[in-house]
């Protein structure tokens, strides 16, 4: 009885770790193909398509689209989101909240940022 037990909990374990390596690839595949997947109902591709900016530097941050950041601006509001983009024309870079809406910040009103999270970094 012990031995059945045993095997049914070691063969979920490879289970789930062949899952979890399949995963990792298919995130580092996505990245080296700079595209991402973002389950949103608001964000379509026409509109990622419209940002100039997929990579780049604010500060002394280089972001890419998926980062996760945490920003507070000079009117101290707070948000929370991820990267979509930046435009360099306006100057805004864009960011989808948790909400599952966009929100667009003018460089100017932004007094912190922290990345709290790299996409493409798994460890």
């Amino acid at each position: 009885m012990f031995d059945i037990i045993f095997l049914i909990l070691f063969s979920l374990l490879i289970i789930s770790i062949s899952g979890y390596i399949f995963a990792l690839l298919a995130e580092r595949d996505n990245l080296h193909n700079h595209s991402i997947s973002i389950k949103s109902n608001t964000v379509t591709q026409s509109f990622l398509d419209g940002l100039d900016l997929k990579t780049f530097k604010l500060g002394k941050n280089n972001m890419i689209i998926g980062d996760e950041v945490k920003i507070t601006t000079y009117d101290s509001l707070k948000i929370r989101g991820t990267i979509l983009g930046a435009k360099r024309v306006t100057n805004q870079i864009f960011l989808l909240t948790s909400k599952d809406e966009v929100v667009e910040l003018n460089v100017q009103t932004i007094k912190r940022l922290v990345i709290t999270s790299k996409y493409g970094r798994f460890f």
